[in-house]
């Protein structure tokens, strides 16, 4: 990654931070196939699973999973997946992108979520 992209996901996830007002704790699971990474985060009383996968290429796939609080549960029956959120704005991450894939989802989910707008 180009140190300007590195920047500019770490600008993104520190004002997504702020517009929430909480870290956002993201828990890597970074083996070959499939790796994923999910941050659970709750936002007006709906808990959420932001969820990042990458399967045998490029690219990143990028869902936000409503009704589960934590990684176990978003196999679970009553949690609402969305589509691949990359997919459906174009946007394309390799592999070693995942920093720029996570802000790019977090600001995806304040856009839909809260309506915010980033700067």
């Amino acid at each position: 990654m180009n140190r300007d992209a590195e920047i500019r996901a770490q600008l993104e996830r520190q004002w997504a931070e702020l517009e929430l007002g909480t870290k956002i704790q993201w828990e890597d699971d970074l083996i070959w196939c499939p790796s994923q990474c999910y941050a659970p985060l709750a936002y007006g009383g709906v808990h959420y699973v932001l969820y990042l996968r990458w399967r045998w290429d490029d690219p990143w796939q990028g869902h936000i999973i409503t009704h589960a609080r934590t990684s176990n549960d978003v196999g679970k029956k009553h949690t609402e997946w969305s589509e691949d959120l990359f997919e459906q704005r174009r946007l394309f991450f390799r592999d070693e992108e995942l920093d720029q894939a996570k802000a790019a989802l977090l600001k995806i989910f304040l856009e839909q979520v809260t309506g915010a707008v980033a700067p």
